[in-house]
């Protein structure tokens, strides 16, 4: 991974709740820069979940290595696979999860009604 202009980047790992929960951060000083959240479900299924960057440190490849670190983490509790989810019209995270050698597995619509 790239070093900020001011120094190494700090990384966290954060577990709560479920046996093999996980947030991972990166932090620049006091600020959250980018995060994955990553599980083991039922039938040793790895999930990837919330992967964010801010927009000034996009393109740094903080992504891509909160994604691996995510599969690592969940190779290491047991998963022979993981799944996340990305909105069809995302086409920025698309090609990440591609890069990294995800592919779709379907698409799923969602319906709003407001009331």
């Amino acid at each position: 991974m790239a070093r900020s202009a001011a120094g190494a980047w700090t990384i966290t790992g954060i577990q709560k709740g479920h046996p093999s929960w996980t947030a991972t951060n990166v932090l620049e000083g006091d600020t959250i820069i980018g995060s994955a959240m990553a599980w083991v479900e039922e039938g040793n299924v790895g999930v990837i979940e919330d992967v964010f960057v801010r927009e000034p440190w996009r393109q740094r490849g903080i992504a891509k290595y909160l994604l691996y670190r995510a599969m690592s983490y969940l190779q290491a509790h047991g998963s022979f696979s993981v799944k996340l989810e990305v909105k069809a019209a995302n086409e920025t995270a698309l090609s990440l999860y591609h890069s990294v050698g995800f592919a779709k597995d379907q698409e799923e619509h969602r319906f709003y009604l407001p009331l």
